[in-house]
């Protein structure tokens, strides 16, 4: 799917993930950012720290070119805050990056 840039027309923010900290979760400060939200639930393959694991996505967030996120950041849309599951570049027929699909929890 393409996604230009004109059709990101909501704002999202983003906390990234920093690790465990002594007592709890570590992350950085909110950061705003670009994005086209579908909610949608499906099932995708998470990896992280632990074996890989399936697990049913809430939607995905589409996110302008360039844009990186890691499992276990968090971003918030609405009010309600996501888990980061996965996070995919997609690129055009030319092989330019296009646009960046972030499947959340």
């Amino acid at each position: 799917m393409l996604t230009p840039d004109f059709a990101l027309r909501q704002t999202a923010q983003i906390r990234r993930w920093l690790g465990r900290g002594v007592n709890a979760e570590m992350y950085s400060d909110w950061e705003t950012c670009r994005c086209r939200v579908n909610f949608a639930r499906k099932r995708v393959l998470r990896s992280g720290s632990s074996p890989v694991e399936e697990t049913v996505a809430s939607g995905t967030i589409f996110f302008p070119a360039g844009t990186r996120l890691k499992p276990n950041d968090v971003v918030s849309f609405d009010g309600v805050e996501y888990t980061v599951l996965s996070c995919l570049p997609c690129y055009d027929l030319s092989g330019k990056e296009n646009h960046v699909e972030v499947d959340v929890q």
